[in-house]
């Protein structure tokens, strides 16, 4: 290998199978998952019609590539904002010790910048990563903080999501309302519900794409439970319940390539606090498993996690930190820098890195 055989370019369709190659090796993943992560990812992002991808050539052969999947943030009283999450970072070994790294990063920000993205975001950084990228014009944005939960009371499993199988599609009533474990996301009920929230602090905008979208992702095992209301005037499911409106949502998911053993709770979406607590708390008296994690929560709802048990996590491997840029040299709006770059701005819930 010579390193002036090298060059980096902005992706052409014509090495897609070198770019997968690529993503099998950096997520572990199997030839089909690869495909269809590669497919959920970046050709089918509902953000953007372009592939913000840029790859390290050896020739014609892919040997690094870095990526960037375009997500909106709402935050309170502003416009939402187009970012993109930046990731996929993989350099082959041998290849690896000079500066392609940076020099692949700036030729994605001007691509998104030309774009229209005006920020980039890092969540998976390592710290040797996280300090060099300080050192080119990042910002840490500090630890974000991680929930845990231990079962010490009931039968122990780790085997992922399947043991909540039993419970798919079943309907259990409780006071004015039914509760409802799902392997669908129900679109229409989370849009709804989602279009009378407003945001108490940083979170990716969960609207009808982003929920269609979400849950395709190839990595990703998910189960939803649901809390609606009982309403004579609601509509009917198949079983011929009075349903009403969609009270609240958890979203549990497990990464099926990384982290098969460590169950997350994903997400959440409420109508108000009360009702979330009511949803942690019949999913607490059913929940099978050793441990559970999920991202701490800003505003009401992190009353809702400690009532059923949650606390700080003292997992050292749950140092889970965004990097944050501006797309351009200088940033038009230094106020996004500004509240982006602080951990206790955001809605932990819309940087799950599970997703990405």
């Amino acid at each position: 290998m010579s390193k002036l055989k090298l060059r980096i370019d902005p992706y052409n369709r014509k090495y897609r199978g070198g770019v997968i190659a690529c993503l099998k090796v950096f997520w572990q993943l199997n030839d089909e998952m690869a495909e269809r992560f590669f497919a959920w990812k970046y050709e089918d992002n509902p953000w953007s019609t372009r592939i913000h991808l840029v790859l390290l050539l050896d020739g014609e052969e892919v040997v690094g590539m870095r990526g960037a999947c375009p997500l909106p943030i709402h935050a309170p009283n502003r416009e939402p904002l187009m970012a993109a999450m930046v990731g996929d970072s993989f350099i082959v070994s041998k290849y690896r010790g000079g500066r392609e790294f940076f020099q692949m990063t700036r030729m994605l920000l001007q691509m998104m910048n030309a774009e229209g993205i005006s920020y980039a975001l890092n969540a998976s950084a390592t710290a040797p990563v996280r300090r060099v990228s300080v050192r080119e014009g990042w910002t840490d944005t500090g630890s974000f903080p991680v929930l845990e939960y231990n079962n010490t009371s009931k039968l122990r499993t780790d085997s992922g999501l399947a043991s909540l199988d039993p419970l798919l599609e079943a309907w259990q009533p409780v006071d004015n309302g039914w509760i409802h474990m799902s392997s669908k996301f129900y679109v229409g009920a989370l849009t709804t519900l989602q279009s009378n929230q407003k945001p108490v602090a940083l979170e990716v905008e969960r609207n009808d794409l982003y929920w269609r979208w979400r849950p395709l992702n190839p990595r990703i095992d998910y189960r939803v439970m649901y809390l609606f209301d009982s309403s004579e005037s609601g509509s009917s499911n198949s079983n011929q319940r009075a349903v009403g409106a969609l009270r609240a949502a958890i979203v549990i998911g497990v990464d099926k390539a990384l982290l098969a053993n460590r169950v997350w709770i994903a997400g959440w979406i409420t109508r108000d606090s009360g009702s979330l607590r009511d949803l942690l708390a019949y999913f607490f008296e059913i929940n099978p498993f050793k441990t559970l994690y999920t991202m701490a929560p800003a505003g009401p709802a992190a009353g809702s996690f400690s009532s059923v048990g949650f606390v700080q996590s003292r997992n050292s491997a749950m140092d889970f930190r965004i990097l944050i840029r501006s797309t351009d040299t200088q940033p038009a709006d230094s106020e996004w820098v500004a509240q982006m770059s602080k951990v206790e701005h955001w809605q932990h819930h819309g940087m799950n890195l599970d997703e990405l």
